[in-house]
């Protein structure tokens, strides 16, 4: 799947010329994870728990 992303960073210039977002860093990849245990006989209500996020620039 294609997609656009740019992160900006204060004090950290990047190197997109994309309009609405000049000297943004372009992402060429991400990975979000996430998780929540399960149970078949207890609720696990707000029991999210949010894992490590990697970016991989252009």
């Amino acid at each position: 799947m294609s997609f656009e992303a740019y992160l900006q960073i204060e004090g950290i210039p990047g190197e997109t010329l994309s309009e609405g977002y000049e000297n943004w860093i372009e992402l060429q990849d991400f990975d979000l994870s996430a998780s929540q245990t399960a149970s078949a006989t207890a609720t696990s209500a707000g029991g999210a728990t949010s894992g490590r996020a990697y970016l991989r620039r252009r």
